[in-house]
């Protein structure tokens, strides 16, 4: 059986893989080290998890927005972005990337366009 080398006590361990910090390059945070690999593997996965949480929280924005804004959410129908009336099946509509309209409101949003420099906020 061959002995195992015995790190020196005062080596530290990583705080990630518990494996000792030797001569190699390391980080130290709030009194911890870790091996550099092990704190670029740590910070990815901070990473990682925060990105997740803004794509979930983006989702439900956008669902939000969707149910709020662009239809009428008793009958699933689109909301004129003009003068925010509901646009009904059978009635004709013009339709954008992103927007819909009544017929009759293209020209009122084509002024505002223009008199914004071709952004659509109010």
């Amino acid at each position: 059986m061959k002995p195992v080398p015995r790190m020196p006590a005062d080596v530290p361990k990583c705080a990630r893989c518990s494996q000792p910090i030797a001569d190699e390059a390391h980080v130290s945070l709030d009194g911890d080290s870790f091996h550099e690999w092990c704190w670029q593997i740590l910070s990815c996965q901070a990473q990682i998890a925060e990105s997740r949480r803004l794509i979930e929280t983006g989702y439900s924005l956008l669902e939000e927005s969707e149910r709020r804004t662009s239809r009428d959410s008793a009958r699933r129908e689109p909301i004129c972005c003009v003068c925010g009336k509901t646009i009904d099946a059978d009635q004709p509509r013009y339709a954008t990337a992103v927007e819909s309209m009544h017929p009759e409101c293209v020209e009122a949003f084509n002024k505002r366009q223009f008199s914004s420099g071709g952004s659509t906020a109010a």
